[in-house]
């Protein structure tokens, strides 16, 4: 009879399943408690799920208003500074401001950061 850490027809070792057993118990000690939270969602009523859902949707467009405001807080800002620093030095011409602005606050014009209102 053979040796018990040798395999007799597969290349698979005692140790290899000790490693698989290992990062398999890991693997469902840290999904735990978001397989509870799936197991409970499967059987709340329909109502609450979309409510649920609903609440989530405006939390995240409310997240995301206030993270624009924040945007276009700065860019109107950085831009007030620009046309003052090119007033400051004698340039007059709007269409020069105008474009230095642009030219320098591209990055932090966003999907509808010039319509925002302070």
């Amino acid at each position: 009879m053979e040796s018990k850490t040798k395999s007799i027809n597969s290349a698979i070792r005692l140790d290899d399943f000790e490693v698989f057993t290992r990062v398999q118990t890991y693997e469902n000690k840290i999904n735990r408690e978001a397989n509870k939270l799936v197991q409970k969602i499967k059987w709340v009523p329909y109502s609450e799920r979309f409510e649920l859902w609903e609440d989530s949707r405006t939390l995240m467009q409310e997240y995301k208003a206030q993270i624009m405001q924040v945007n276009y807080n700065m860019y109107y800002r950085v831009a007030e500074e620009i046309k003052k620093k090119l007033e400051a030095i004698g340039v007059q011409d709007w269409k020069a401001i105008e474009s230095t602005t642009k030219r320098y606050t591209y990055h932090l014009q966003g999907k509808g950061a010039q319509t925002l209102k302070e």
